[in-house]
């Protein structure tokens, strides 16, 4: 069983496989999408949206094609102020357009509802000490993430940008508070195992972060099939 991953950007791209190191450890990554044998994985940073959905997408689909062993194509990226069901029309009436299919392969959507800040949100004991931050009041007072689903956040009205930097900058502001070592293309304070922990009592413990939990799912997944192949 092999697995490829196309990624949206450079901070997917460095924390999905460290991630993969705690769901799936029984995977090894290989450097080039031809040398995937056996419990491999490959990765490929597409290097943003929309390019990920209309030109790398499909060059991911010819060359897993042309490998001919792989089980999954993941492809996982931002909803930004989408739904998920958007984005996943999105790709599909892309791959219909232009008349591509895969031969052997299923395709798995892995959409980041609204982004990847969203997600790390999560982490709920980055609220410990947010009551004490003059900084953090107004944005808990506006939604307490530590009580409810980052993924239904929305934006504070007269809010002028994307409701992904929004979070983002919730995001930033909890970090800097917890002194959480963050930003774009270098997640250092978020890849350790314990914070993976801390994402992963979330959606077991509450219905918060449904787009996570489908990722999460997924790996549950392909490691039940793997033994089940062993």
């Amino acid at each position: 069983m092999n697995l490829y991953f196309l990624v949206e950007g450079q901070t997917e791209a460095k924390l999905y496989p460290k991630w993969l190191t705690y769901l799936l450890p029984e995977f090894e990554r290989v450097g080039s999408y031809k040398q995937a044998m056996q419990a491999n994985y490959y990765i490929f940073n597409a290097g943003g949206f929309p390019s990920i959905i209309y030109k790398h997408l499909p060059n991911a689909i010819r060359e897993v094609n042309a490998a001919g062993n792989y089980d999954y194509l993941v492809m996982c990226f931002d909803a930004d102020e989408q739904t998920v069901s958007e984005r996943e029309i999105e790709v599909l009436d892309c791959l219909r357009r232009k008349n591509i299919s895969l031969d052997n392969t299923e395709l798995v959507l892995i959409v980041q509802q609204c982004a990847i800040e969203t997600w790390l949100l999560g982490h709920r004991a980055l609220y410990n000490h947010a009551h004490n931050n003059k900084e953090l009041v107004k944005y808990l007072r506006f939604y307490n993430i530590a009580q409810r689903d980052p993924e239904r956040m929305g934006k504070p009205k007269g809010y002028d940008k994307p409701l992904q930097h929004f979070h983002y900058e919730y995001f930033i502001k909890l970090c800097h508070a917890q002194g959480v070592q963050y930003r774009k293309g270098h997640p250092t304070g978020v890849m350790e195992q314990s914070y993976f922990k801390q994402l992963e009592a979330r959606i077991l413990d509450t219905p918060h972060l449904p787009s996570f939990r489908h990722f999460y799912d997924f790996c549950q997944r392909v490691s039940e099939e793997l033994r089940r192949r062993r």
